[in-house]
């Protein structure tokens, strides 16, 4: 997602054919990432990755770079291949 955007949880449970979605709390992101809330990086790790579709129109994204004090600058197009991403529209 884009910063000043919002995803909506009928949205991601539509993209991931799921009946319901919900906001992962810190403590969750934490276990299921290995990590923190703020810092969770777009890839690297098992999980299925959405991609709203305002991200791929820019030129470099930011993503968490695996501390709440760092991000990782990469190209939309780069994203997807490292985390396998599926593009739609989960915005708001």
């Amino acid at each position: 997602m884009k910063g000043e955007d919002r995803a909506s949880t009928s949205r991601v449970a539509k993209a991931l054919k799921v009946e319901s979605a919900r906001i992962a709390t810190p403590e969750e992101m934490l276990e299921k990432s290995g990590y923190p809330c703020g810092g969770t990086p777009s890839f690297g790790y098992p999980a299925r990755f959405l991609i709203d579709e305002k991200v791929m129109q820019m030129e470099v994204v930011y993503t968490g770079g695996g501390s709440e004090y760092s991000l990782v600058k990469i190209s939309p197009a780069d994203l997807v291949k490292a985390n396998g991403g599926e593009v739609a529209r989960v915005r708001k």
